[in-house]
């Protein structure tokens, strides 16, 4: 895709935003980013190994696509939405499952961290058959650009990737309950609040689906 230039202001040149598809290189600093927002899905529990790992997986994987929003050189934000998750996650397991292994052996002897492994591992859409099979993987934007439009920016862009596609739908897969700035940006975007569950013991999630057409 060619990369967007999108003006968040009117004031500057810093107000532009250019939104484009994540390089290989950068999995290590998308990776740090989602473990700095996304502090409750204790993925970076996992090690900066495996995130990082799975993250150069999000932005190689045919079944998916990464947006970062890019701002004077640095990145503020991306997400990673797949067009159908149990390939994406299928896909993961064949070209590094091995590799995962390794880096997530010392860890399965501490309980705590063997739990989010098998949650980290094991959330997947089959769960749910009726969930559409297009996810939202990972959205973090860095705390100094929320309400920015920074992440609005993001959404819509891959939305309309998702729609030249043929995706029909994409689920909204976990967002905490208690996260009143989260919930609240989904819906103003549209998307329905199908469910809440628990994701871990201590917390429960609440699921999206935006409907593209």
């Amino acid at each position: 895709m060619p990369e967007i230039v999108t003006r968040l202001g009117e004031k500057s040149a810093a107000d532009e935003v250019v939104l484009r598809l994540a390089r290989a290189p950068e999995a290590e600093a998308l990776g740090r980013l989602m473990s700095e927002a996304i502090t409750w899905s204790r993925m970076s529990e996992l090690g900066p190994g495996f995130v990082t790992l799975l993250h150069r997986h999000m932005i190689n994987s045919t079944h998916a696509i990464c947006y970062v929003a890019e701002r004077e050189g640095e990145i503020i934000g991306y997400s990673v939405w797949t067009v159908d998750s149990s390939k994406f996650y299928r896909e993961f397991l064949l070209r590094h499952g091995f590799r995962a292994a390794i880096i997530l052996a010392p860890k399965i002897f501490r309980l705590q961290q063997l739990k989010t492994i098998v949650r980290c591992l094991t959330y997947f859409p089959e769960a749910h058959p009726d969930d559409p099979q297009a996810e939202v993987l990972s959205f973090a934007v860095r705390p100094q650009v929320k309400q920015s439009g920074v992440g609005k920016a993001i959404f819509n862009a891959l939305a309309r990737e998702m729609e030249t596609r043929g995706v029909k739908a994409v689920k909204v897969g976990a967002v905490e309950a208690t996260n009143e700035g989260g919930n609240r940006f989904y819906s103003r975007l549209g998307c329905e609040l199908v469910r809440t569950e628990p994701f871990y013991s201590d917390n429960q999630v609440n699921v999206y689906v935006y409907r593209i057409a």
